[in-house]
């Protein structure tokens, strides 16, 4: 098994949806998890009704899990892949957590992040998560790819 470890703030969004989105490929051998270093501060509740919007709309709702997870170094070392979802996070994740695994940081915002200290409308809310999620599903896919060539290239030359 190959464990890709989604990491954002609160688990309510972009870590949760890739998470879900992944899961929803079926791709045998690789679990998806996920977890938000702030979590516990449940600033958003148990998940954004965005990021339920764009599940339901892209139909992988059934693979969303029902909570948030606060990220732990247990987290970190149960993983093969940390995937970061945010470049400013990775120094906060550093100050409190060993990174003891190989990670990747992508650059997948966060609402606030795209339009900082706008007030957004619900319409606007919507059309900027959906940009998100497009860049999200984008890198998702390749990742996957990416995973599945190395060990179907190491099951084929027999190395590994």
């Amino acid at each position: 098994m190959y464990t890709i470890h989604f990491i954002c703030v609160g688990n309510t969004f972009r870590s949760r949806l890739a998470e879900a989105y992944l899961r929803s490929k079926s791709l045998p051998g690789i679990v998806a998890t996920s977890s938000g270093f702030h979590a516990t501060q449940d600033r958003m509740g148990p998940i954004t009704p965005y990021a339920t919007r764009l599940a339901r709309l892209h139909s992988f709702e059934e693979h969303l899990k029902p909570h948030w997870d606060q990220l732990s170094q247990e987290r970190i070392d149960a993983a093969d892949l940390q995937v970061i979802m945010y470049p400013p996070i990775l120094e906060q994740i550093q100050a409190s957590y060993r990174l003891s695994t190989p990670y990747e940081v992508w650059d997948i915002p966060d609402v606030d992040d795209v339009r900082p200290g706008q007030r957004l409308t619900t319409e606007e809310i919507a059309d900027t998560t959906d940009i998100i999620f497009v860049r999200l599903r984008e890198r998702v896919d390749a990742l996957a790819e990416q995973v599945e060539s190395r060990k179907s290239g190491s099951k084929g030359t027999g190395r590994g």
